[in-house]
């Protein structure tokens, strides 16, 4: 999506406006999945999803776990993430059957999907 807004758009625009504008197209496709919520609201939702599930033990297993169910919660909260939710642990076995494990990752119109990681084993 990056590249594909760049591209066209760059004929257009010198270096400096060129960055603004891709940067203002991409802040309206990525508007169009979050479905109305605004930073501030999406913020609050997500500080409510982590108060309202109890922090387990030190016991890594049940905090692997509870970091999944919150982070399935705020995935849940993004039109284009929650499409995927049912099949993430699938998903990035398969994907990773191919790859690899990656060491790291850039998403750059990512939106929640960072909130996907627990669900990368």
């Amino acid at each position: 999506t990056v590249r594909r807004v760049t591209e066209r758009l760059f004929d257009r625009y010198p270096p400096k406006q060129l960055e603004k504008e891709v940067r203002k197209k991409l802040h309206q496709a990525y508007g169009a999945y979050i479905g109305g919520i605004d930073g501030k609201r999406l913020e609050k939702k997500i500080e409510k999803i982590i108060h309202e599930i109890p922090n387990p033990t030190t016991d890594e297993a049940t905090r692997t776990e509870w970091e999944k169910e919150i982070c399935l919660k705020i995935l849940n909260l993004h039109t284009s993430t929650n499409e995927r939710t049912v099949a993430y642990d699938e998903l990035y076995q398969k994907i990773f059957e191919v790859t690899g494990v990656p060491t790291s990752i850039t998403d750059a119109g990512c939106a929640l999907n960072p909130f996907s990681f627990p669900f990368f084993t």
